[in-house]
């Protein structure tokens, strides 16, 4: 460590990710650049997950492990930021990883733009060892990105998303700003776009530095109750943001409609009339290519204006489609 605080904290939620923690610490591990450090904070893990921790962290004083019991991913998340101390915040999830040196990358660009609040960058997935790269659109690639194209680019699937492991934030730009511990489902969209509003400088770069493992039974591709938290993270940054992103949200919610229902088309009528009823209520919008849409989302929202039940039978099969393709 260099001096008195880190250049960087990067805080760590853990819950039960024992399979995949060794190689998301050794990535960490493996990086030349010294200047940080990391906080894994457990949420009542039940399995060996604070074991193995214990076990990489020892001989480090730049790791820390905190346990909590069980209140999810934003407490925990918000417990790390409580007890961080570095002048950028990053954030991980303990089923990824690092590429290599990805911390003297960032840290090379920072200390050459300090008035930077906000830094985002790219990010690839690992499907069963198979690597995805993300596409940004050209649009969202600036030294100096406007906070109109910032926000854009959270809410657009060709942009840098909602997750909070794909950016690096000042201390400063956090200020009071934590991670809504009632809102279970897009929480991390919802930090993000606060953040960006109390950020005056913020950049973006296309390098792929984070690997997102992508699993069907984590909780982004499952559903549970708690998910309807989606809608009231979705109303919360709709309050937030300019009007301009209305239609965009409107979009998101209209997609999650179809998303949600595809779980239960077959299974629980009443559920799925919930989300027809929602996806119904929601104004139809004609012109989908503005809004940055895979050609999945163009596809099943244009049948959606014609038929729901449709729409949701469309994106279930296309889901089906990509599953076999991934074996």
């Amino acid at each position: 460590m260099k001096g008195i605080d880190p250049f960087f904290s990067v805080i760590i939620p853990v819950y039960n990710s024992s399979k995949y923690l060794n190689k998301c610490i050794n990535s960490i591990l493996c990086q030349k650049y010294q200047d940080y450090e990391v906080i894994f904070v457990d949420d009542g893990s039940t399995d060996d997950s604070v074991s193995i921790i214990s076990k990489q962290i020892q001989g480090h004083a730049n790791f820390k492990l905190i346990e909590q019991k069980n209140q999810g991913v934003s407490s925990a998340r918000n417990n790390g930021l409580k007890n961080s101390t570095g002048s950028y915040v990053m954030f991980m999830d303990s089923d990824d990883y690092w590429t290599d040196d990805v911390m003297n990358r960032l840290n090379k660009i920072l200390s050459s733009h300090e008035n930077v609040d906000i830094l985002l960058f790219n990010y690839f997935e690992d499907i069963s060892n198979i690597k995805k790269d993300h596409y940004i659109s050209a649009r969202f690639l600036e030294k100096r990105l406007p906070k109109n194209l910032a926000i854009e680019s959270i809410l657009s699937n060709k942009g840098y998303l909602g997750y909070c492991w794909n950016k690096v934030f000042k201390r400063s730009c956090i200020l009071d700003n934590k991670f809504d511990e009632n809102i279970t489902y897009l929480e991390d969209m919802l930090f993000n776009i606060s953040c960006i509003l109390n950020a005056d400088e913020i950049m973006s770069i296309d390098d792929h530095l984070y690997a997102y493992r992508w699993r069907s039974n984590s909780v982004v591709n499952t559903f549970e109750p708690a998910h309807m938290t989606f809608f009231d993270s979705l109303d919360k940054i709709d309050s937030l943001v300019p009007t301009e992103f209305h239609d965009a949200i409107t979009i998101k919610k209209k997609s999650a409609c179809i998303e949600f229902a595809s779980k239960f088309i077959f299974k629980d009528k009443k559920k799925y009339n919930f989300f027809k009823n929602k996806f119904n209520q929601e104004k139809e919008i004609d012109q989908l290519n503005q809004f940055g849409l895979l050609k999945t989302g163009i596809i099943t929202l244009s049948l959606g204006n014609i038929s729901f039940t449709i729409s949701v039978i469309a994106f279930k099969l296309i889901q089906i489609i990509k599953k076999i393709i991934r074996l």
